[in-house]
């Protein structure tokens, strides 16, 4: 069997000190005459900005009908980051996912803010929810930024169901490494498709948007990648196809992909530890852990 799906992410344009929508727009109208199921968008592009702050919008309200418009134009799905307006308090830093026919089904709230630098915990609130949504094609989740340090975060969502994890991003500096390799580890440790989204400023340099915008796949293989310029990065997958197992005989029968495997061969309960708040002697600078493994003293 098999399960056809054409995802695009976008590289928009954009230094976050002017507002980036009408690129934005045009780039889900390129992705959707071009024949994507699924459309995502960088971090905050939803939202005006004025100084470098962003002026918080309504959901539903005029940002989400104009993409709402070209998602309904081109019966596509898309992912909308923006800066979240909520009543009687700080905004979110939010994901609005919009079907095929423009409406919305759902949202995710950021849940992990930047603190230095940006200081986005002093200007926005946490999400407290972890939701998965059900497509035509399969099970989406959406993260954002700074998640991406926190896999326990995409533990979950995989547990879920999630067979596609959507990564909007405001990331500046692009290292080569670092989140190279954090979105492979993501994407392998979860065996789920990992579909990253950036602003670019051009020329590319270190300590600017650096766009990348990609779709990499279970086995933590690019398909499509925008490079460090605008644009779409479009690729059809095949969300049953799995990473096989090498296994043999009986074992292969119950363990076919890497996916159930790993699913399956989980040790819940080792990972108590994980739910529990760190005490800061663990990971305050030059604090040394305390050594757990010794036999007390009789």
């Amino acid at each position: 069997m098999s399960r056809m799906v054409t995802i695009a992410s976008c590289s928009v344009e954009w230094d976050f000190r002017t507002t980036a929508r009408a690129a934005a727009l045009d780039l889900v109208d390129q992705a959707g005459r071009r024949g994507a199921d699924i459309v995502c968008l960088p971090e905050f592009v939803g939202s005006d900005c004025r100084d470098g702050e962003f002026i918080p919008t309504p959901v539903p309200g005029p940002v989400t009908s104009s993409f709402a418009q070209l998602a309904a134009k081109h019966r596509t799905y898309v992912i909308v980051p923006l800066v979240e307006q909520c009543d009687g308090g700080l905004p979110y830093n939010t994901c609005v996912l919009l079907d095929r026919g423009g409406h919305i089904v759902g949202r995710y709230r950021k849940t992990h803010l930047c603190l230095p630098g940006f200081q986005e915990g002093q200007k926005m609130r946490a999400g407290d929810d972890v939701p998965v949504f059900q497509t035509d094609f399969g099970a989406i989740g959406m993260t954002t930024c700074m998640d991406i340090h926190y896999p326990e975060l995409y533990t979950v969502l995989a547990l879920k169901g999630a067979e596609v994890i959507f990564w909007p991003s405001g990331a500046m500096d692009y290292t080569g490494d670092l989140i190279e390799s954090l979105v492979n580890a993501r994407a392998i440790d979860n065996q789920v498709y990992f579909v990253p989204s950036h602003a670019v400023q051009l020329p590319y340099l270190v300590g600017r948007p650096y766009g990348r915008s990609r779709i990499v796949d279970p086995m933590g293989r690019v398909r499509a990648d925008t490079g460090h310029f605008p644009g779409v990065a479009m690729a059809e997958v095949d969300l049953d196809q799995t990473y096989p197992m090498w296994y043999e005989g009986e074992m292969l029968d119950r363990h076919p992909t890497m996916r159930q495997t790993l699913f399956r061969t989980r040790r819940p309960e080792l990972y108590d530890d994980v739910a529990k708040p760190v005490e800061p002697r663990h990971w305050q600078r030059g604090a040394a852990p305390e050594d757990q493994s010794k036999e007390p003293s009789p």
